[in-house]
């Protein structure tokens, strides 16, 4: 990812959302997709992301925004299996299921990122695990604790 893209990406999440435009409801594909929102109905899409090539998927909408001059929806992705952001304009064929959704319980999750750390680093998944491992210490020595008063016990 060149500079000017990550710059981009740090000053995308900290950009005020609003609500979606008129104009995107009143598109095909708009429309689908907040039907689909509205109906709790999975919608089958052809994206094309900034960095990944054209994939279909089928995504469980949750809510329609915009953001500078784009309109993008969070969406469950079923084959990310995870909410993901998609922007709207490039999104090339949306058709509603007949499939309900149900994974509306999970919320989007917005990963803000200081300037000094870059968006394809691999510690920020590190500094993750380790701090989940400093938390489950107590749990572990409990239970190894308990493991050896169970078989000191039975001998």
């Amino acid at each position: 990812m060149t500079e000017e893209s990550e710059y981009a990406l740090r000053n995308w999440h900290h950009m005020p959302k609003h609500p979606v435009g008129i104009d995107c409801l009143k598109s095909d594909i708009g429309g689908k997709i907040h039907l689909g929102r509205i109906e709790n109905r999975c919608v089958d899409i052809v994206y094309h992301g900034l960095f990944e090539p054209i994939t279909s998927r089928r995504i469980e909408p949750i809510e329609l925004f915009r953001r500078g001059d784009h309109n993008y929806i969070y969406a469950y992705c079923h084959l990310e299996e995870e909410v993901r952001c998609f922007r709207i304009d490039r999104i090339f064929q949306a058709e509603l299921t007949g499939q309900p959704n149900k994974h509306l319980y999970r919320k989007p999750v917005i990963f803000r990122r200081d300037s000094t750390t870059k968006v394809n680093d691999k510690r920020h998944s590190v500094k993750q695990f380790y701090s989940l491992m400093r938390a489950l210490i107590p749990y572990i020595v409990i239970t190894i604790f308990i493991l050896i008063l169970f078989f000191y016990r039975n001998k």
